[in-house]
């Protein structure tokens, strides 16, 4: 079962690698960050929109590595919908599991998110997987 699993994820991630999702201009944007990994050569770029606290939609634009494009496309698809707490509280859970700093229950996360679970054992692909997440989470902390 845990083989069949494994190429389940592994499809998932190539899937979001081959197929990023919401990576488009945004009409208005209301944040925007960039970060870098400078250890891999992975970038994003992140901008949302608002209607009030909720955003109304995501553009996630990578360029990198599978992991961290997969992380940018199934972090837009969450977050698309969520208010701006909701969704901090999401990046908080997100890193607590990925680096294994608290524990989280993946079947408390959506399940999208379970195909990053095997970044866990590669401490070096962590930061990969982090970086969508890392970066939105700046860009919902500017003023």
């Amino acid at each position: 079962m845990t083989t069949q699993l494994d190429n389940m994820y592994r499809d998932l991630i190539l899937d979001h690698y081959e197929h990023p999702r919401n990576c488009h201009e945004l009409n208005h944007t209301d944040r925007t960050e960039e970060g870098f990994n400078p250890l891999c050569g992975d970038h994003v770029n992140i901008q949302f929109e608002q209607d009030g606290r909720t955003i109304t939609d995501i553009s996630v634009c990578t360029k990198g590595c599978a992991i961290c494009t997969a992380s940018g496309s199934i972090m837009s698809d969450i977050l698309k919908g969520l208010s701006v707490d909701e969704t901090k509280s999401m990046v908080e859970n997100v890193k607590a599991f990925l680096t294994g700093d608290r524990d989280i229950d993946p079947a408390d996360l959506p399940s999208s998110l379970q195909a990053l679970s095997g970044v866990r054992k590669f401490p070096i692909r962590i930061k990969c997987a982090l970086l969508p997440w890392t970066t939105a989470e700046l860009a919902l902390n500017k003023k």
